[in-house]
């Protein structure tokens, strides 16, 4: 679920294309999880609908998300630190999945 989050973007104009051209920087973890925690801020977004497998709210602090989501009918609630979404965010960049747009 934390790539699905990652492609949504921080909703913030341009976003995606900061965090992309910075991770491009081969960062230390550290400082790429620094980096997301300050371009997703505080805040978060949802949605009414609840299909399986696709998510439908999530939270931002300065800690790390928290995400929501159905899986086989049921409300799933997780919550990632920003070391492990950085990881995550680096996977998906050298596998050319997360790309700005």
């Amino acid at each position: 679920m934390i790539e699905k989050a990652l492609l949504r973007g921080s909703c913030f104009s341009g976003g995606k294309a900061r965090i992309w051209q910075f991770a491009q920087s081969h960062p230390p973890i550290g400082e790429l999880a620094n980096l997301l925690r300050n371009e997703y801020g505080i805040g978060g977004w949802g949605r009414p609908t609840r299909t399986d497998g696709e998510l439908h709210g999530g939270h931002y602090d300065s800690k790390g998300m928290t995400l929501r989501w159905t899986q086989d009918g049921k409300e799933v609630e997780k919550w990632f630190a920003w070391t492990k979404v950085a990881q995550v965010l680096i996977r998906m960049v050298e596998q050319g999945v997360y790309a700005h747009e």
